[in-house]
């Protein structure tokens, strides 16, 4: 089965989680505001494919390990950073959609961005 992932800050629009499921390509996400006006695509709201996961299946602990090698040492701000890393080291693109995911923890508009 494919994996979508929800951080829980993070707040799906109406028919996003479908969308995700129902692309074919075996990554994909919504952006989520990160702050001052900024937008990034992630783990905040993504799907990775089966077929993804079937023939990779070490990718994830691979993005875990720290420059030692040891897993579970990645500081959390780093993940988003070193699954993509990963992922591009196996050839693949994170395809976007639109719109963006509601943060909680960086509301959009005036006083938002944390």
């Amino acid at each position: 089965m494919d994996l979508v992932v929800i951080e829980h800050d993070i707040v799906p629009g109406p028919g996003m989680i479908e969308a995700l499921l129902a692309c074919d390509q075996p990554w994909c996400g919504h952006p989520y505001h990160i702050g001052e006006g900024r937008y990034t695509y992630g783990l905040g709201l993504c799907k990775v494919s089966a077929d993804v996961i079937n023939h990779r299946p070490g990718l994830a602990i691979m993005a875990m390990r720290d420059h030692r090698g040891q897993v579970g040492k990645v500081r959390w701000q780093a993940v988003n950073e070193s699954f993509g890393r990963q992922m591009a080291r196996y050839g693949y693109t994170m395809h976007h959609h639109a719109p963006a995911a509601a943060h909680l923890h960086y509301p959009e508009g005036p006083g938002g961005g944390g």
